[in-house]
């Protein structure tokens, strides 16, 4: 313990996380980080973590703080020291970090899912404004949610929506961002999907009347009907045939 805090002391950064458990932690926590007045924010209550083992971890909360200046180890274990917390660490990426409070990253999939709106900012950090996705991102999850209309014949951009609002949160940012644009896709696939369904239909009712023989319902049909108008037609032209050579002797 006494080698990581001289390891450790040299260390200064804007951003820190903390784990805050509630079996250690004073009731006014939430109180002692706000007086602070530096913008910070907490995840939902980490109820159902498992270790590697499958047993329950104890209930706790990550933390992240983000200072305007930066602080030092040891002035961090100052507050964390009022907080009875494990000793502070730096924060490398503070978009990692909040995502992390859900464990909706990649890497987290198979861990409990937490739900988002349970996450509370204080001081003014913005956490929607923080998870907003990169340029990169945002393309990649566009052509996510078109590729999901199209398999899913998504035909109303509400259904849409309510999908993406209980299923995946990423893509309501990008649905709250590109509305006009992804229900503009939504009603294009509708009216061009009606437009197959009538030539479809138009198509049907020519064969129907060609042929004259009732709906066909499959290819086998379509093909037995072809050859039935086959075998008529050279029916006919066999009858002809032998007209013509009658009437040639007769003559």
């Amino acid at each position: 313990m006494m080698h990581n805090k001289k390891k450790n002391a040299g260390l200064r950064a804007r951003n820190w996380t903390l784990i805050i458990y509630l079996d250690s932690a004073p009731e006014n926590w939430k109180e002692i980080l706000t007086e602070t007045g530096v913008p910070w924010a907490h995840s939902p209550l980490h109820d159902k973590d498992v270790d590697v083992n499958g047993c329950i971890l104890k209930p706790h909360y990550h933390v992240v703080i983000k200072f305007s200046l930066l602080k030092s180890y040891q002035q961090m274990l100052k507050l964390t020291g009022k907080l009875r917390a494990p000793n502070p660490q730096v924060c490398v990426s503070l978009v990692g970090s909040v995502v992390h409070f859900t464990h909706s990253n990649k890497s987290d999939k198979e861990k409990y899912q937490y739900d988002q709106q349970e996450i509370e900012s204080y001081n003014g950090l913005d956490i929607e404004e923080l998870l907003k996705p990169t340029k990169t991102e945002m393309n990649e999850i566009l052509k996510e949610i078109r590729a999901f209309i199209i398999e899913n014949d998504i035909q109303e951009f509400w259904r849409l929506c309510q999908y993406a609002d209980k299923e995946t949160s990423n893509w309501s940012r990008v649905i709250n961002t590109k509305h006009t644009l992804i229900n503009q896709f939504v009603t294009s696939y509708r009216h061009s999907r009606d437009k197959r369904k009538e030539v479809l239909q138009v198509d049907e009712i020519q064969l129907e009347s060609a042929l004259c023989l009732p709906t066909i319902t499959t290819i086998e049909e379509y093909k037995k009907s072809q050859k039935n108008a086959e075998l008529q037609a050279l029916g006919v032209k066999e009858y002809q045939e032998s007209y013509e050579c009658q009437y040639s002797v007769q003559v």
